[in-house]
């Protein structure tokens, strides 16, 4: 009895680091978002459905493991097979914009007229080079990337005779998420009528992605004191005399992003 190929299902992959050689001239950069893959199978052995030279378009989604700058590794979460099918890869740092992971998959085949859903296991080597890049704030993002993926195998599980193949690809893709926005300074202030003293409330907020805000600066434009700034997130500032005062505060996020705002206050 021969098996045949059924409709594939998916097994998270496991992490595997491999080793790899450091990519000439590749720039390493902040690996996160989804991007629109384009790819060309580059080798077919009696894989159902596929062949040499066939054209692909996906969908991959890098989420980084770490929160800011170049990260130790990242999880790949990529759309498999004709049907879209969700595959899972931890992908480890191995170079300048090089990432490389390996995983499995379940391949369901169908046996004595029965599909039996674990009835082959495919290993996968996937790895990935940025190849473009922008700058957000100080924290360069990955905008481009090329990749590699090989199945060097495929192993039949089932109590049918027969090989079952392997594939490989090759994949380029630019971001097709937006960049991280800036946040936006904003605060209130409360100045106490018995004396010269003022409270101020940061009411900052991150900009497009919830990028944290992580540093304040404040300028109380009160040139006279010792202590006209500050960089805590709600500071109290004593003023040498009554007036009117411009405050200025800065904000800055975790990937370097800074905004400002200005206002005058009487006190």
């Amino acid at each position: 009895m021969k098996i045949r190929v059924a409709s594939p299902l998916v097994l998270v992959a496991v992490a595997v680091g491999v080793a790899a050689p450091t990519a000439l001239g590749a720039v390493d950069a902040h690996l996160q978002g989804t991007f629109a893959m384009r790819a060309r199978i580059t080798f077919v052995d009696n894989v159902f459905g596929e062949h040499r030279g066939e054209r692909l378009q996906r969908s991959w989604t890098f989420a980084p493991w770490c929160a800011a700058g170049v990260c130790r590794a990242v999880t790949l979460d990529r759309q498999r097979s004709g049907r879209h099918i969700l595959d899972v890869v931890v992908l480890k740092h191995r170079g300048a914009g090089l990432y490389v992971g390996q995983g499995r998959f379940w391949v369901p085949l169908r046996c004595a007229g029965q599909v039996v859903a674990h009835g082959g296991l495919a290993t996968e080597t996937i790895t990935v080079r940025i190849t473009h890049t922008e700058l957000v704030g100080t924290t360069r993002f990955a905008t481009g990337v090329k990749a590699t993926y090989r199945n060097p195998r495929r192993v039949n599980l089932t109590t049918c005779p027969g090989g079952i193949g392997s594939d490989a690809a090759k994949y380029s893709g630019l971001l097709a998420s937006p960049l991280l926005g800036p946040p936006t300074a904003s605060f209130n202030d409360t100045v106490d009528p018995g004396s010269t003293t003022a409270t101020f409330a940061d009411t900052s907020a991150p900009g497009r992605g919830g990028a944290r805000i992580v540093s304040w600066l404040w300028n109380f434009g009160d040139t006279g004191s010792s202590t006209n700034t500050s960089t805590q997130q709600d500071p109290t500032h004593q003023y040498t005399s009554p007036g009117t005062y411009t405050v200025t505060l800065q904000v800055r996020d975790i990937y370097g992003q800074t905004a400002l705002t200005t206002r005058q206050i009487t006190i």
